[in-house]
């Protein structure tokens, strides 16, 4: 007797298929990609009869961490190094109402709904789009200027998401030349990613591409449905090669 496994990004066609041991408590899943949701479905196949398919059984992957530069001269330098106490020098949709991204420390006052962060991943405080009725649909603040004309090596980007409730939307964080845009989108995700009581989740995005120029970062987020969709983001960085 041994087991069927299916597995498939979820919203598609199953994919992949292994058998196992029947005696087996725990299989690895190969070849997944990162920040993904897949659906499995497990069967008992008894050689001429078979059970019928349970599932799907969910799970997300994780995001790609922060795995930082490699340097064949200079060291190691974050170009941009912000734990978002304040605004800063940030611009953008920054507002105290609804449908902007508002600076804040402890939880959102939405938290009693199991949306927004309890607290900061460092320090005291963190940018989170607020997501009460009222206001624009969605909003973008951009990083201050961040040099890179005359660092070496690779270059990363990273930060921490919290993206807890049952009605978060989408999050788009890209690059550009210009405050104003237009940026190019390197990184995406949509829905729940934590329970409200998870830790913030470091995300690292390669921009080595980007070496020898002087680039914005901007956070787009677009709401869900109702006030169940506040997403927070915390320590934004930019690490390159410096001498």
């Amino acid at each position: 007797t041994a087991w069927n496994v299916e597995y498939g990004a979820t919203g598609f066609a199953l994919g992949s298929g292994i058998t196992v041991a029947v005696s087996t408590d725990s299989v690895n899943l190969s070849g997944l990609t990162a920040a993904s949701r897949y659906d499995v479905y497990v069967q008992a196949d008894c050689g001429t009869d078979q059970s019928p398919w349970i599932g799907p059984l969910s799970f997300v992957t994780p995001f790609n961490a922060p795995q930082g530069v490699i340097c064949t001269t200079g060291n190691p330098s974050f170009v941009l190094d912000d734990d978002l106490e304040s605004q800063g020098g940030w611009t953008g949709d920054f507002g105290t109402g609804n449908g902007v991204w508002r600076t804040n420390s402890g939880s959102t006052g939405s938290s009693f709904y199991g949306t927004g962060p309890l607290g900061a991943h460092s320090g005291s405080g963190y940018f989170f789009f607020e997501t009460s009725t009222g206001g624009p649909t969605s909003g973008t603040i951009v990083s201050p200027l961040v040099d890179l004309t005359t660092n070496t090596g690779s270059a990363e980007l990273s930060f921490f998401l919290h993206a807890a409730g049952a009605t978060i939307g989408t999050l788009d964080v890209g690059v550009a030349t210009s405050a104003t845009g237009p940026f190019t989108s390197l990184f995406t995700w949509t829905g729940e990613y934590q329970t409200q009581s998870d830790p913030f989740a470091p995300i690292g995005i390669d921009i080595t591409s980007y070496l020898g120029q002087s680039i914005y970062v901007g956070f787009t987020y677009t709401r869900g449905a109702s006030y169940t969709g506040d997403l927070a983001i915390d320590l934004v960085r930019v690490e390159a090669c410096a001498s």
